[in-house]
């Protein structure tokens, strides 16, 4: 009875799925779930293999650049597509005080016309909240709010659409 491998080559991979050092987050978690895999080697130009990245790397990359570990308030909301349209919505985010760690779109799901717009504020005077989703909605079709530091949600209309 064997115990393990007679060699390396036999638990190694033939043409194994890299990705080279330079490669963005999007285009590595787009390999990774394309291919239905958790991780993947970097290799430089020579093939050689300078690490690895795994989907926690990513997951981790995303939290980052989204400004989730601030724990501020997360809006969601349809706005035209137009030039402009961002800046007024994320202006009045900062007339209430709020500062801007992300801003994310998506034209996914979203009507012709329109774009989904994903705000991640901190610093937001809690108390003005009531004010600041109505003059957001003067702007714009207000999805949803998270406050990630309260724990406290707010779903204005039903979209399924979650970042």
């Amino acid at each position: 009875m064997s115990v393990g491998p007679e060699s390396p080559s036999d638990i190694m991979t033939r043409n194994p799925i890299t990705v080279p050092p330079d490669h963005t987050l999007e285009e590595t978690a787009h390999i990774l779930l394309k291919n239905r895999i958790s991780g993947v080697p970097l290799a430089d130009e020579h093939g050689r293999v300078v690490g690895t990245i795994f989907q926690r790397e990513i997951f981790q990359a995303l939290l980052s650049l989204s400004g989730f570990e601030k724990r501020g308030i997360q809006f969601a909301l349809q706005v035209e597509d137009r030039p402009g349209s961002i800046k007024e919505v994320t202006d009045v985010v900062r007339n209430y005080g709020g500062r801007l760690v992300s801003i994310l779109t998506s034209y996914e799901r979203a009507p012709a016309g329109y774009r989904h717009l994903y705000i991640r504020a901190y610093d937001v005077d809690r108390s003005a909240l009531p004010m600041l989703e109505a003059d957001l909605r003067a702007r714009a079709t207000l999805l949803y709010m998270v406050d990630h530091k309260e724990n406290e949600r707010q779903e204005y209309v039903t979209s399924g659409i979650r970042l």
